[in-house]
């Protein structure tokens, strides 16, 4: 990455030889600087890592390039990097695709190098807000960067927001750190946590243009938990909005990311092709299944299979098995099995415990701190946020709510 001031481009283009020009180009958000040129597809993955680029420059029509593979690989290995692609194909259907492999921007190859400048600036400026290397939200060793944590799931009732909303609760007490909780679904987090709310995420995709932070401020609901709320659905009228805005998204986690320490998103059921690019925004993705119906299985195995390579890397997804039990219909194999992924996260199953913590709107982590289930979310936020599972320190963290 560049230093204040400093915008750092690689140029991964053959028929442009005027690009060279861009070196030392003062724009309004830095000055570029170009620090190398490659040849093909291999030697652009090799310069992103070894010179970790503000900005890469990809030739969009030079096959030994492969533009949109190699945009997919860059945005699989990091997330610094933002790609612009240069002189692709002239359609809407390419233009889909790029965006879809993680390219923030398109442009014709006869772009002039001003309005070029200024769109690797603009991107440059976009990654820096979303991840950044330091600021309020990191210490200067890298040790405390903002953290992402989506929690999806492959259908609707495998208690991706019940998750989602205690695992928040638990990250605040658990670290003393900000934490925010994103609800991209149906404003169910806001219930579950008995928050009054009468305006969300809606008004901020009504917005012309950027997301204003002084709205999303003032949207934002805090719960005494430490847990700072920002809901999908405020009236019942919001329930059939339009599909997530997936720039919308990428402005509200950039000024979160600059805010919070850890935020938690539960991420939408439907699966939209908009929906699921929130998730390459994610540092971790959480996919909640059960092990109590095959269609359950189906369709998480669906949500993967769409899902991992294309919107998010492998490594980034941890399998969450929600509801588990001895008299779960599916084996843990089977499920590992079906998925072909192992499973990292068991969380026990209380119906009535998990049932009762939603009616009365107090999160079963406040609620009932010692029971399994409790105890399960508590382990994992813990083990988020590098705290020993077993010291004191979580257990004096909920004290409070005994």
């Amino acid at each position: 990455m560049g230093d204040k001031g400093q915008i750092t481009l690689l140029i991964a283009c053959r028929e442009r030889p005027d690009l060279i020009g861009l070196d030392h180009v003062h724009t309004a958000q830095g000055v570029i600087r170009v620090v190398g040129q490659v040849h093909d597809s291999l030697e652009v993955l090799q310069g992103v890592v070894g010179m970790r680029p503000d900005v890469l420059l990809i030739d969009g029509q030079a096959p030994e390039f492969d533009a949109l593979n190699t945009t997919l690989e860059v945005s699989a290995s990091t997330r610094s990097t933002g790609v612009i692609v240069l002189g692709g194909e002239d359609s809407a259907d390419y233009l889909r695709r790029a965006m879809r492999a993680g390219a923030k921007e398109c442009l014709t190859a006869s772009v002039d190098l001003d309005t070029l400048a200024d769109a690797i600036a603009e991107v440059a400026s976009i990654q820096r807000q979303l991840f950044p290397v330091d600021g309020p939200a990191a210490s200067g060793d890298g040790s405390h960067l903002s953290r992402v944590i989506t929690v999806c799931g492959g259908k609707e009732g495998v208690g991706k927001t019940t998750i989602a909303v205690n695992l928040a609760v638990a990250l605040a007490r658990v670290s003393g750190d900000r934490v925010a909780l994103l609800d991209l679904a149906f404003g169910d987090a806001a219930v579950m946590l008995n928050l009054t709310t009468h305006h969300g995420f809606a008004e901020l995709q009504a917005q012309e243009g950027r997301v204003d932070p002084t709205s999303l401020r003032e949207l934002m609901r805090q719960h005494e938990a430490g847990v700072s709320v920002l809901p999908r659905v405020a009236r019942l009228r919001y329930l059939e909005q339009d599909p997530v805005d997936a720039y919308v998204v990428q402005d509200v986690v950039g000024y979160l990311r600059e805010q919070f320490r850890y935020i938690v998103v539960d991420n939408p059921p439907m699966h939209l092709e908009s929906e699921l690019q929130s998730l390459s925004l994610a540092d971790e993705v959480l996919c909640v299944t059960t092990p109590w119906d095959i269609l359950t299985l189906r369709n998480t195995r669906a949500f993967l299979d769409a899902a991992v390579g294309t919107f998010c890397p492998s490594d980034r997804v941890r399998l969450v098995l929600n509801r588990s039990d001895d008299h779960a219909m599916v084996s843990r194999a089977d499920v590992e099995k079906a998925l072909q992924r192992t499973v990292s996260i068991y969380i026990p199953n209380d119906a009535r415990l998990v049932a009762s913590s939603i009616n009365v709107g107090v999160p079963f982590v406040i609620s009932k701190p010692e029971s399994p289930v409790s105890r399960a979310i508590k382990q994992f936020a813990a083990s988020i946020a590098g705290v020993e599972k077993t010291s004191g320190s979580v257990r004096r963290a909920f004290a409070l709510f005994r």
